[in-house]
């Protein structure tokens, strides 16, 4: 087994001739993605690994002493800076989990004020005729903010 992290980025025909190893050498396999953190799929990713080096695929240069292996979850980077991640939001339309730091935390805060100062007349509305009016502006400025609302109750296109 190699307990060595694969050097980045990899090497287009090691990959395509490691994918061909391993789909002739399992056939089952064919088409399927391979997950690391799937326990089953430790002795497929083994192979291709192996495939990979063996046609050529590049391994990272490990310092001595720095005691990086395969399954360390990071890989030292060498960076200048470093940044602090101050949120974390889920989309479930994507099921993606995005990490924020201050700058992109701070834009988001700007968006979702911006979207409530749109929408804080509709809220604020009383009667059914000064709620079209304040629907029709909101949706007025949401494609200008270039957001085109659903077709709905609420208005928009579609």
């Amino acid at each position: 087994m190699i307990d060595v992290p694969l050097a980045r980025p990899l090497d287009k025909n090691a990959v395509q001739a490691a994918n061909r190893q391993l789909n002739q050498h399992y056939p089952e396999l064919q088409g399927a993605m391979l997950d690391p953190a799937n326990p089953k799929h430790k002795p497929y990713i083994t192979y291709w690994r192996e495939a990979y080096v063996a046609s050529g695929g590049p391994l990272k240069t490990v310092e001595p002493g720095a005691h990086q292996t395969l399954d360390d979850p990071i890989l030292p980077c060498g960076c200048i800076e470093t940044v602090q991640i101050v949120d974390m939001v889920y989309e479930p339309a994507t099921d993606m989990l995005y990490l924020l730091d201050a700058n992109e935390f701070n834009s988001l805060m700007s968006e979702i004020q911006l979207f409530d100062d749109i929408m804080k007349p509709v809220m604020m509305c009383r009667g059914e005729e000064e709620l079209e009016e304040a629907k029709e502006q909101a949706v007025k400025k949401l494609v200008a903010l270039g957001i085109n609302p659903p077709k709905s109750e609420f208005g928009g296109s579609e």
